[in-house]
């Protein structure tokens, strides 16, 4: 695999477009912890508006996962929010059972454009929050507005409490993933491939409503004849302890649409917050080291 570190964040540009700002589709899958202290049999994500749903990712096959799912329109003190609801679960042998306590599950979504998380939590048969349930998740947002790169890290959790979270890292690659590559399952989204983000070294604590914005310029370099690269991005709690979430965003069409032709522009980024780096890399032609 040809990889190549860089100490700034590096995003593609669609042509045509260099001065325009754009935001493009956002995928997140979260690997998100059971730590109730008994077992769950749904998981929720609230999110701020109706934002289009393109698809879903309900977890691993031969892990604990889901095997429903339902989008849920709610009018709230907010206003009008989106319930992302996963119930059913199986166990690994694909047998019906909750997800026992201290278990993992990997669940996935894509946006047509970002949206404000305002809750996720575990729930019980009855789709009420389970006592302890509460996974507090940040927000992100990616723009592009000649060939700068901002991503935003957003605190817009309805229990107006302070977040910490932390970005371990980035990396560039070729394309972009499908909702099931997003998971620590792939050993593509192993720590070790990712390079530290610029100046989001260490714990980030947001008030209620506080967000961060880091930005690097792209280099010229990157838009080669090849086709742009993805950036990938990770973030989580500081201990990876309750949730690592990989989300990425790009332009064009999504993956199990029509190719991208090279004049469109893809720009990737998967976003866990967890413990932290950033890398750019060239998808492995054939195999991976």
């Amino acid at each position: 695999m040809k990889r190549l570190a860089i100490s700034t964040l590096i995003a593609a540009l669609m042509h045509g477009a260099a001065c325009m700002a754009a935001t493009g589709f956002a995928d997140v899958n979260k690997d998100v912890h059971n730590g109730t202290g008994q077992p769950a049999y749904g998981f929720k994500i609230v999110l701020l508006g109706t934002p289009a749903v393109i698809w879903h990712y309900d977890g691993y096959p031969s892990d604990w996962r889901f095997s429903a799912f339902e989008k849920i329109v709610v009018s709230a003190p907010e206003g009008q929010t989106t319930v992302l609801y996963w119930s059913q679960p199986l166990n690994p042998a694909g047998t019906p059972q909750p997800i026992p306590d201290c278990n993992w599950v990997h669940v996935g979504y894509r946006l047509e454009l970002p949206a404000d998380i305002l809750e996720a939590y575990w729930t019980d048969r009855n789709g009420t929050l389970i006592p302890g349930g509460h996974v507090r998740q940040a927000t992100q947002i990616v723009t592009l507005e000649n060939r700068v790169l901002s991503v935003t890290i957003k605190n817009a959790l309805r229990d107006e409490l302070p977040l910490t979270i932390r970005v371990f890292g980035y990396r560039l690659w070729e394309g972009r993933l499908g909702l099931d590559s997003l998971n620590r399952n792939n050993p593509e989204m192993a720590l070790s491939h990712f390079a530290p983000v610029p100046g989001a070294v260490g714990d980030i604590t947001l008030a209620h409503d506080e967000s961060r914005t880091f930005r690097a310029e792209i280099p010229a370099s990157m838009l080669g004849p090849g086709g742009p690269p993805a950036l990938i991005l990770i973030k989580g709690d500081p201990k990876q302890e309750s949730f690592v979430d990989i989300a990425q965003f790009y332009y064009g069409e999504p993956p199990g649409f029509p190719a991208v032709s090279q004049v469109g522009l893809v720009a990737m980024v998967a976003l866990v917050l967890a413990a932290g780096t950033i890398v750019m890399a060239r998808r492995p032609r054939h195999t991976t080291a």
